[in-house]
């Protein structure tokens, strides 16, 4: 307890010091209020002496009190990322993703890829990819897809063939370790509801950038060339940095034998199947007709209940939704009060006096600021913190040096995801893979770094010419 009461002590600290300090020049006393209070917020994330809904809570309420007799602010204001659009999809799709892992349809998706085209370890890396990007649009956590549905099916197969880690590991558990791994990332970029932080993002950046929001299949379009070629290179790279012993495998045993222990296709997996076609579908078409991503997803978990695909208290404890229902909305919240105080407005032209880019040509700012977020990713184990803290002065670089702002938009919101692979304590993932025990930290890192490097250049080298392809620039 002392622990947490010095931790949180140093976030009053900052924030009071903050709220000593007088407002800098063109920006007006309550945006520096608001800032103050949001870096204290941004400082409880990295720190953790509580978790993360419960410093959003006490923010929130403090920004309440201490701005209670100030016009411009209403606690409305504070209180609105919970019922922001994005919020409820990002809550929606967790119970989703609940039903894969309940109903055990994700593990029936899997096995069906091995048995159709897991004879290779080439092949099986690609049943890895393609496992999680069908799961990826309905599961905005990694560590619950790849870390709960498609590495524990790798990691059996892997066991079923005498490679565990250690030396036997050289076999093919490495190779399915880091595939899967990666694989992850890759789609996560891919869609707004496959990682949490994601849609945070996209939001900082589109605020900071004044453009419009982003739906759900906007995004996907978006990022549908890059993302894709990133996911194709995954089992072929790892190939190349991590050659296993084993070149054939008898994928139909493996399959066969996990197929059995699930036994026949439940009436919940049939029900779960059709209603994720039907969604998908909506979420992909929906814009033509009016229709909105997000009530869409909330419609969808509506009738996961209905079906008994689901249980009210199979909600209830589901405690990553609402746990992350929590944060976000707050996160959401807080920014939308410094967008309307004018706070990244400011940022902006501060960055745009005072860091002079003159003679830059735009590609080669985005150049550094991508290497710059990768380089950063070492120091925030929390996309979320990442985000919160050092995403909005990017954006701000990204706009003083007159970046095309969808450009500008995907490359950082695409960075922002893989470059936090590039360690094996960022985020929830990294540290259930890792502590599989199959590969060293210092190979981790070198393998992480060289997919994220890669990444980076077939976002540029695919992304660009894609995006002016779309008519974005």
């Amino acid at each position: 307890m002392n622990k947490k009461l010095l931790q949180l002590g140093f976030c009053v600290a900052l924030t009071v010091v903050l709220l000593i300090v007088p407002a800098p020049a063109g920006l007006s006393p309550v945006a520096w209020q608001i800032f103050a209070l949001y870096l204290g917020a941004m400082a409880g994330l990295m720190l953790r002496p509580f978790p993360e809904p419960v410093i959003f809570l006490l923010a929130i309420g403090t920004a309440g009190v201490v701005l209670s007799t100030n016009k411009q602010v209403t606690l409305a204001d504070l209180l609105s990322g919970y019922s922001d659009p994005t919020a409820w999809l990002v809550f929606s799709a967790f119970f989703i993703g609940t039903a894969f892992a309940i109903t055990g349809l994700g593990k029936r998706i899997a096995y069906q890829l091995i048995r159709a085209m897991g004879g290779t370890p080439t092949r099986l890396g690609y049943v890895a990819c393609l496992t999680d990007l069908i799961l990826a649009p309905a599961t905005p956590s990694n560590a619950a897809r790849t870390g709960g549905i498609t590495y524990p099916i790798m990691r059996n197969i892997a066991a079923a063939l005498d490679s565990d880690p250690g030396p036997q590991g050289k076999r093919i558990g490495r190779y399915l370790t880091m595939t899967t791994y990666f694989a992850s990332f890759a789609t996560s970029t891919l869609f707004l509801t496959a990682i949490a932080f994601l849609p945070l993002s996209v939001s900082i950046i589109q605020k900071g950038l004044g453009l419009p929001p982003v739906n759900w299949m906007q995004y996907t379009t978006y990022a549908l060339a890059p993302g894709l070629v990133m996911l194709i290179v995954v089992p072929i790279m790892v190939r190349w940095m991590e050659r296993p012993d084993l070149t054939h495998i008898d994928n139909k045993k493996i399959a066969a034998a996990g197929l059995a222990e699930l036994g026949p296709m439940s009436v919940k997996e049939k029900w779960l199947a059709g209603l994720f076609v039907c969604g998908i579908l909506a979420w992909a078409v929906g814009s033509l007709f009016g229709i909105n991503a997000n009530a869409v997803a909330i419609l969808f978990v509506a009738m996961l209940l209905v079906t008994g695909v689901l249980e009210w208290d199979d909600m209830l404890h589901a405690k990553a939704a609402w746990s992350t229902f929590m944060w976000y909305g707050g996160v959401i919240g807080v920014i939308g009060t410094l967008t309307k105080v004018g706070f990244f407005k400011w940022l902006g032209e501060f960055i745009k006096t005072y860091v002079n880019l003159s003679g830059w040509q735009w590609p080669w700012v985005m150049v550094v600021l991508v290497l710059v977020v990768i380089a950063c990713r070492y120091l925030f184990a929390s996309g979320v913190v990442y985000a919160g803290t050092v995403l909005p002065i990017f954006v701000a670089i990204a706009a003083a040096a007159q970046v095309p702002p969808w450009a500008a938009l995907m490359l950082l919101a695409m960075v922002s995801v893989y470059g936090g692979q590039v360690t094996h304590y960022s985020g929830t993932l990294s540290p259930v893979l890792f502590g599989a025990g199959y590969v060293s930290q210092q190979r981790w890192w070198a393998m992480s770094l060289a997919m994220a490097l890669a990444w980076a250049a077939i976002s540029f080298v695919v992304g660009i010419p894609y995006w002016m392809l779309l008519g974005l620039f």
